[in-house]
């Protein structure tokens, strides 16, 4: 098992390596993704990304003593410090994403919730690794932004910002902030940071309804394609990270209520997350029963069920874990094209046994489905829950 999980990490790397990364290995970032029906190499590098290549270069770093990609991290890196915002009201901030990397064309100047998030997360994880101040005061400046624009319901928005994300009630874009405010608590001790993080919990568990949570396409009528099953995955993954910081045994609690619902969609036979069931099939406009969603789900759910049972210790999430690590192996794309072998694409029909569907999100975008291979958002989210996983196997 361990081998065959670590050559899918290796070939995922290769892939990215040879096709996704900037002029100069990744001197202006990591390309976005591959858009295969349209032949285009999506020319967008995302702040996200960048630090999801950081994270799962250092732990690939760690698990095998390969230091070929040290040039890369620290090119990103770089690059990450360079388009991080430092004026427009936004010091802080990571805006969505630029073309060819480049700060001066900005394709979106939105601040999204839940990319920051992660950003953050990501940051104070490889201060915390190497002791490196320079993560340290990026992830600083970044809490101390969205501290800065909290409402007091909990949710991050400030209406005098212009180009604040609108949604800020959608749970995708609190569940992740939520995690790095408790993470950011830990690692500066301000109680500034813990407040906030309390503050956005109270918010979501009043979106926990029926035993499981409320989508952002309910809620907000955003995200239409965000799968009933990725913000369920994404809370369990939350609230395991601020258990870590907390030990408020509410998130466990709230974890419990989210992992009962999450284990009926989890297939028998491969064990895939499914989109949603029939109780919940009106919870998002990807509804279709069979498909497994691999750029909003299956990414977030590896890494939910390691870092759940890193946390609680439920012998369980490492089973779904080991399960769906196995099933993303045998699915990784290969033999298909060598300009995306070794990634993913965004959604895969388990009756079909074969790539499937579409997510245009009404905005021609194409945001997932069988004709995306993300970088980001599916490829380096399943590496960094791989090599995860290979602590415990």
């Amino acid at each position: 098992m361990k081998a065959k999980i670590l050559h899918s990490v290796e070939k995922s790397f290769k892939w990215i390596e040879k096709e996704m990364l900037t002029f100069n290995r990744g001197a202006w970032g990591v390309y976005e993704r591959i858009r295969i029906d349209v032949n285009e190499r999506v020319c967008l590098s995302r702040p996200d990304t960048a630090s999801e290549f950081l994270v799962a270069a250092a732990r690939y770093k760690e698990v095998t003593g390969f230091g070929g990609y040290d040039d890369v991290f620290e090119n990103v890196f770089k690059w990450l410090d360079f388009v991080q915002n430092e004026n427009e009201g936004i010091s802080g901030s990571f805006c969505f994403a630029f073309v060819d990397g480049n700060k001066r064309y900005s394709c979106d100047q939105s601040l999204y919730q839940n990319d920051n998030g992660k950003i953050l997360i990501n940051l104070l994880s490889l201060y915390e690794k190497n002791n490196d101040k320079r993560f340290y005061d990026m992830a600083k400046k970044l809490a101390d932004f969205w501290v800065s624009v909290q409402r007091e319901d909990g949710c991050f928005h400030n209406d005098d910002i212009k180009i604040l994300q609108i949604f800020p009630k959608a749970p995708c874009f609190v569940l992740w902030m939520m995690a790095g405010m408790f993470h950011a608590y830990k690692v500066f001790g301000d109680e500034i940071y813990l407040n906030a993080g309390k503050k956005a919990f109270n918010y979501i568990k009043k979106c926990i309804v029926g035993g499981r949570l409320l989508t952002s396409y309910e809620i907000e009528k955003t995200e239409n394609w965000r799968p009933v099953s990725s913000e369920n995955v994404i809370a369990i993954y939350a609230f395991a990270h601020c258990y870590k910081f907390c030990k408020d045994d509410d998130f466990l609690v709230y974890a419990n209520i989210l992992k009962k619902y999450v284990g009926k969609l989890i297939d028998a036979e491969t064990g895939a997350v499914k989109n949603c069931d029939k109780e919940s099939v009106s919870a998002s406009e990807n509804n279709n029963e069979n498909d497994c969603d691999l750029v909003y789900t299956e990414n977030f759910a590896l890494n939910a069920f390691v870092e759940a049972y890193e946390v609680f210790g439920d012998a369980e999430y490492l089973e779904w874990a080991k399960r769906l690590a196995l099933w993303l192996t045998d699915i990784q794309c290969n033999g298909e094209s060598p300009l995306w072998d070794g990634g993913w694409r965004g959604s895969y029909n388990l009756v079909k046994k074969s790539w499937c569907g579409r997510c245009n999100q009404n905005n021609a975008n194409d945001e997932g489905g069988m004709y995306s291979v993300y970088t980001g958002w599916t490829a380096l989210p399943i590496v960094m829950g791989m090599l995860k996983l290979l602590k415990y196997i």
